[in-house]
């Protein structure tokens, strides 16, 4: 496989470690290159029953990922009109697209943080299925998007509240706030923090890494995944609103509370119905 933006290495258990180093920056950054890239890694080991798993690292010492590549979305903002709203959705459709690849590729992917990881950067890692990130107190997690009047645009708002409540990622999201490892591991964003040193030798030794490779292991399908994360809407949908006895009385005017419990609910059935699950 040709990449400019990572590097390959397929080791003799059929573990892949992509060490993310884009050329000619000092930071790794979620470029088209790098995005088209990715989209590649995650279709091959999906479709490649010689690979096991695989770890993602950052070859640039001390940062993971910087996050989007502000020097294209300034490209795209400055030609204005309709074109350009349309090629940024586009473009964030498309990173949608690959991170829910890699999260639903079938094999486990470990995010292995050996540097600060911020905005898309967080994002990538967050569709990992296991996040183990190096003992340096100079490493920042985090979504400075909310700075410049934005907020996480390619799932870090559906996946970051999943894995620690609404209550811990809110502050994260939407004021910008920065966690160092030790907290991320005590917030349930990281499952381990490790000796900068022993940190790939501790991806590559993860259960859900050995576990598929000794061929006991699992990892969510297309089929779990969705039906979960329905679940888990319709859950939100349900207990983010308030209790019957201080709801308003639904009239003509407005819509009743109980109106997002059951989308969320029909959302379920309708994803399993057109999957042919029930």
């Amino acid at each position: 496989m040709k990449l400019a933006n990572f590097k390959w290495d397929q080791d003799q258990d059929g573990i892949v470690t992509l060490v993310w180093d884009a050329p000619d920056k000092q930071v790794n950054v979620l470029s088209m290159a790098a995005i088209a890239e990715l989209t590649q890694v995650a279709e091959a080991i999906t479709k490649d029953a010689a690979i096991k798993g695989l770890v993602l690292t950052s070859g640039k010492p001390g940062a993971f990922s910087a996050g989007a590549d502000l020097d294209e979305m300034s490209a795209y903002a400055g030609k204005g009109g309709g074109d350009a709203a349309k090629t940024i959705f586009d473009t964030m459709m498309n990173i949608h697209r690959t991170f829910r690849k890699i999260e639903l590729c079938g094999k486990p992917v470990v995010a292995a943080i050996n540097g600060t990881a911020l905005g898309g950067g967080l994002e990538i890692a967050l569709a990992c299925h296991c996040r183990m990130i190096a003992d340096d107190p100079r490493i920042r997690l985090g979504f400075p998007e909310a700075q410049v009047g934005l907020i996480p645009g390619a799932g870090g708002t559906q996946r970051l509240p999943r894995m620690m409540g609404a209550m811990q990622a809110l502050p994260m999201m939407l004021e910008a706030r920065r966690i160092d490892g030790a907290t991320a591991a005590g917030m349930g964003l990281v499952q381990k923090v490790v000796p900068q040193g022993e940190l790939l030798a501790a991806a590559n030794a993860s259960p859900e890494l050995r576990n598929r490779v000794r061929g006991t292991g699992t990892t969510q399908t297309d089929q779990s995944k969705v039906v979960y994360d329905a679940f888990v809407a319709a859950y939100i949908g349900r207990y983010s609103v308030p209790p019957a006895q201080n709801r308003p009385t639904a009239s003509s005017t407005g819509p009743s509370y109980d109106a997002a419990y059951a989308i969320a609910i029909g959302r379920v059935a309708k994803a399993c119905h057109e999957r042919g699950w029930v």
